[in-house]
C-alpha cells in the first residue's frame, strides 16, 4: 500500500517522500481515529470544569504561591478523578430518577386500567342492568338496576347519594314521603330477593323488580 501511494517514475524513493506518503495514507478515513464513547468525554468535561474552577480559587487565594509542575500534576490528576466520580455520580443519580418515575409511571397506568370509572349516569347502569338480564345475569342486573334507581331518585332531588349508605340508610331518608317511601321499601324487597336471596332468582323475579324500579323513575 505504501509503495502504490508513491506515484511511478517520481524518481528514486526518498525519506521525504515515505513520509508524505505515509501522511496520505494517514489522512483517509479509515485511519482517523475513533472519537472517545459519550459518557468519557462528559466525565473529561466535568473533570477539566473542576479543575478550572479549582485553580481559579487557588490562584486567588493565593497569588503569590508558585506550585512547581509536579506538584500542579498531581493535583490534576486528583482533581480530575474527583471531578470524573462526581459526574458519574451525578449520571448514575439522574439515570435513578429516570427509572423511578418510569415505574410510577408503569404502576398508574396498570392501576388505570385495573380499576376502570362507574358508569356516571343512571341511563349507563340502565344499560348494564338490561345487559346483565339479556344474559340471564339476574344478581348482576339487580345491582346495577339499584344503581340507577338511586341516581333517579338523587336526579329528583328527594335523597342524597352517599356511599356509606345502606338500602335501610336510603330508606329511612325517603320516611317523609309516604308514597315514594312504600314504592321505594316495595323495590327494596324485591331487590334484596334477586341480589343476596338463597334462591337462584329468575326472569319473574327480575321481572316484578324492573316494574317496582319503574315506579321510582327507572327505565331499564
Amino acid at each position: 500500500m505504501l509503495l502504490q501511494a508513491v506515484p511511478p517514475g517520481a524518481g528514486p524513493i526518498t525519506a521525504a517522500r515515505v513520509h508524505a506518503a505515509l501522511a496520505r495514507i494517514l489522512a483517509r478515513p479509515e485511519y482517523a481515529p475513533a472519537q472517545p464513547p459519550l459518557l468519557y468525554r462528559w466525565l473529561r468535561a466535568a473533570s477539566h470544569w473542576v479543575w478550572a474552577l479549582l485553580s481559579g480559587v487557588v490562584h486567588w487565594l493565593f497569588p503569590d504561591v508558585h506550585l512547581d509542575p509536579s506538584t500542579w500534576s498531581t493535583l490534576a490528576r486528583v482533581v480530575s478523578t474527583v471531578g470524573m466520580l462526581l459526574g458519574l455520580a451525578l449520571i448514575v443519580y439522574l439515570l435513578w430518577l429516570a427509572v423511578q418515575a418510569l415505574r410510577r409511571r408503569r404502576r398508574r397506568r396498570r392501576s388505570e386500567e385495573a380499576a376502570p370509572a362507574a358508569p356516571p349516569s343512571a341511563e349507563d347502569w340502565e344499560a348494564l342492568a338490561r345487559a346483565a338480564a339479556t344474559r340471564e345475569d339476574w344478581r348482576a342486573a339487580a345491582m346495577a338496576l339499584y344503581q340507577a334507581v338511586l341516581l333517579r331518585l338523587s336526579g329528583a332531588g328527594v335523597l342524597t347519594l352517599d356511599g356509606a349508605k345502606t338500602p335501610g340508610d336510603y330508606r329511612r331518608d325517603l320516611g317523609h314521603d309516604g308514597t315514594l317511601a312504600a314504592r321505594f321499601d316495595a323495590f327494596l324487597r324485591g331487590f334484596e330477593r334477586v341480589a343476596y336471596g338463597a334462591a337462584s332468582p329468575g326472569p319473574d323475579h327480575y321481572g316484578r323488580l324492573t316494574a317496582s324500579a319503574a315506579m321510582l323513575g327507572s327505565d331499564a
